[in-house]
């Protein structure tokens, strides 16, 4: 399957194999747009920022697929993405407090700085936090992915042809 195809395109099924090889792809693109958003500086980093907005849609083809050739319709991508957005959030904050304890405390001063009504102040602490917290959030960016990669891989395929397409070739009838 090529690469266009797979990140970009919802129609269609994929077996296990392609869908980890999304997944990797998926999560290269998040480690280069993360590390780029904290270091890129300036307008490149705002352009970083940005483009992790597209990457839900990118999700979205990969594990749409996958649902597909479970027989299942992508829309069943919205709990893996609540999910996802759960799980990131609990190891995020654990993964913080135990890489990066020093970033809570100046996150507790940004909110004192803001409660006080000194914006500017308060987004002064924004990069130093985010570099702080780079390697927790890159950790919880691969234990996510890897944890619900690992349910959706082991979807059963459909072995016959459904709504979706054709078999992938896994699980097929003998």
């Amino acid at each position: 399957m090529d690469i266009l195809n797979l990140l970009c395109n919802p129609n269609g099924r994929i077996g296990p194999r392609d869908f980890w090889r999304g997944v990797i792809l998926l999560v290269g693109g998040m480690i280069i747009l993360q590390v780029g958003g904290i270091y890129g500086g300036g307008i490149l980093s705002a352009a970083f920022g940005l483009l992790v907005w597209v990457m839900p849609y990118f999700y979205l083809c990969v594990f749409g697929k996958r649902f597909h050739d479970s027989g299942r319709t992508a829309w069943f991508y919205l709990l893996a993405l609540a999910a996802y957005f759960v799980l990131t959030g609990v190891f995020s904050y654990v993964l913080t407090y135990l890489f990066a304890p020093s970033s809570l405390a100046l996150q507790e001063e940004m909110e004192m700085l803001m409660r006080d009504g000194r914006w500017m102040d308060a987004f002064a602490y924004g990069p130093e936090i985010a570099k702080l917290q780079m390697i927790p959030t890159l950790l919880s960016l691969f234990a996510t992915n890897a944890l619900i990669g690992y349910f959706m891989a082991r979807l059963k395929s459909d072995p016959y042809e459904n709504q979706y397409g054709p078999p992938t070739g896994t699980g097929a009838p003998s």
